[in-house]
């Protein structure tokens, strides 16, 4: 230890880096391992050498499968180094590491999430179907699950379905009733999202259900459901906020949220923070 410090003053990385390495190989308590490293990947990444620190890393994550921390450390490096089969590896790894089945779901649809990026469905499918067994209520998983599963939209079903919607749009325009209009705009979100695939448009409609009736669950389920198929974080936050607010369920209000918090932290991070 002594000598890490003094490579360490010095500002010799790469003899420090040698000196842990060589005092690694004396520890065996698991622990105080890690903590080694945890060291050896900072330095390994602070010379360049990314693929000596995913590896201690790794190692690291073998020893202590529920730190979070260091998993995330880790998928960071990963994912610079656009390594992706080994991110969903890690993350399958890390569902299969924790009891939590709110938790080992939503790990299982990260890793589903990073299978489809790189189109592999059949993957994604069976991490969602994963997810599901964990979990059987988990909504995420559900939504995700049905839109890999559904075929794409024919050149003839489309055009029916727009005749389809076309009328129903004539009905609910001219509708004194305000449960026939919600109905008909209903039936109109429905074959926007399943059968045209146009899901920013079948947002729009569940909007439009919510000003007719605010707060009608059916319609606060499917905006978010349409806006997490469409990528719009802002839609998609504010109505799983909506649900989350309507639910009488505590836990599924606290997914809910976390949800929300997480789908905007990739476009704005300052809002997501409790």
């Amino acid at each position: 230890d002594a000598l890490v410090e003094l490579h360490e003053a010095a500002d010799r990385p790469a003899d420090a880096l040698r000196a842990r390495q060589a005092r690694l190989a004396m520890i065996s308590e698991p622990r105080v391992r890690v903590h080694q490293l945890r060291a050896i990947a900072a330095t390994q990444e602070s010379l360049g050498n990314r693929d000596g620190a995913i590896a201690a890393l790794e190692e690291a994550i073998a020893l202590s499968a529920e730190d979070s921390p260091l998993a995330e450390e880790l998928d960071r490096m990963l994912e610079t180094g656009s390594l992706t089969e080994r991110r969903i590896d890690l993350w399958i790894r890390r569902a299969a590491a924790v009891d939590d089945p709110h938790e080992r779901a939503r790990r299982l649809v990260h890793a589903a999430r990073l299978a489809e990026s790189l189109g592999d469905a059949t993957r994604a499918i069976a991490q969602l179907r994963a997810a599901l067994v964990a979990h059987p209520s988990d909504d995420e998983s559900v939504d995700h699950l049905l839109r890999l599963l559904t075929p794409p939209p024919t050149a003839g079903s489309m055009a029916e379905a727009r005749a389809r919607v076309a009328v129903h749009a004539h009905a609910a325009e001219h509708s004194a009733d305000a449960a026939r209009r919600i109905a008909h705009l209903e039936a109109i979100a429905l074959l926007e999202e399943e059968t045209i695939g146009d899901t920013l448009r079948a947002a729009g409609t569940y909007e439009a259900i919510l000003r007719v009736e605010p707060g009608r669950r059916g319609a606060v389920v499917g905006l978010a459901r349409t806006a997490a198929r469409a990528g719009d974080a802002a839609r998609l936050s504010r109505a799983l906020l909506d649900e989350a607010a309507a639910t009488t369920d505590a836990a599924s209000g606290d997914a809910l949220r976390v949800r929300a918090a997480d789908a905007l932290t990739a476009t704005d991070a300052e809002r997501a923070l409790p």
